[in-house]
């Protein structure tokens, strides 16, 4: 399928619970929530569970008391990360994120094949705490960020369209491996789709745009929540379809001046 004939969704999930938030139509991503984001409780789990997206944006942002990242990926047998795509994205968060300890990635966990379901954002979670190792611990210092790859694709996907990852709960990103590349087609795009896509996603981690990180000026687009005003930057909402291929012809996206600023004042590198 080419990229120009499929929409493209990056779903922003947020609040912990079953039912997440779909931007197709610039409905309102969630916001908010009682967690702490700077401390665990005693159930790292739950503690993660009950975050909205972006909530922990301040662990992965600043050195304060995360002077390290670790991002943990476990993926279903078939579907792993691209290797440059996961390489492009830690180069980039590393002249972003204030982590004078440095940013880790783990391949971790391969897990054999779920049969390709239609996967909802409970069954997401549930295959989450099954696997994922590691959580946030301010007493090391770690901020930890997971992705799951999967196989299958969303059961929010359409005949229109397909969700190829999004963010959901305090520090989970999902992947999905399949609709990835049927976005790329193969074709021009085939290896530009992935790494757009994981930034995006964690840049809604990092509480791009509005979802947590305080604008130091207003550039939250107000048709599409949580997205980014400027057509040129990777948080508008634009690459959640088709039109990103637009965005690919002129060069990979990027985050633009204001999203920039937004991760300085929050204690990110100049």
């Amino acid at each position: 399928m080419r990229l120009t004939s499929v929409l493209v969704l990056l779903l922003v999930a947020c609040n912990g619970d079953t039912t997440g938030t779909d931007t197709e139509n610039g409905s309102d991503t969630e916001n908010g929530s009682d967690t702490d984001p700077d401390t665990v409780g005693n159930d790292p789990v739950r503690d993660n569970q009950s975050a909205s997206t972006g909530d922990f944006a301040s662990n992965f942002i600043a050195s304060t008391t995360y002077d390290s990242m670790v991002i943990e990926i476990d993926f279903v047998t078939g579907h792993a990360p691209d290797s440059s795509a996961i390489s492009a994205m830690v180069t980039r968060l590393e002249l972003l994120l204030d982590k004078p300890s440095g940013i880790t990635v783990v391949v971790d966990d391969e897990i054999p094949a779920q049969g390709a379901p239609a996967w909802t954002i409970g069954e997401t979670r549930e295959l989450e705490e099954q696997y994922r190792d590691q959580y946030r611990d301010p007493d090391t210092g770690v901020a930890v960020l997971h992705m799951l790859y999967l196989d299958g694709n969303s059961d929010r996907d359409t005949d229109n369209g397909q969700i190829l990852g999004y963010a959901y709960q305090g520090s989970s990103i999902v992947m999905f491996q399949s609709s990835i590349e049927d976005a790329g087609g193969g074709g021009l795009f085939a290896g530009d789709v992935e790494p757009v896509v994981l930034l995006h996603e964690v840049g809604h981690q990092l509480g791009l745009v509005n979802l947590g990180t305080p604008m130091a000026a207003d550039h939250e687009d107000p048709d599409h929540n949580g997205h980014d005003s400027d057509d040129g930057c990777i948080m508008f909402w634009a690459v959640e379809t088709s039109a990103v291929t637009d965005m690919l012809l002129g060069g990979t996206p990027d985050f633009d001046d204001a999203c920039l600023n937004d991760l300085a004042a929050a204690g990110g590198l100049p």
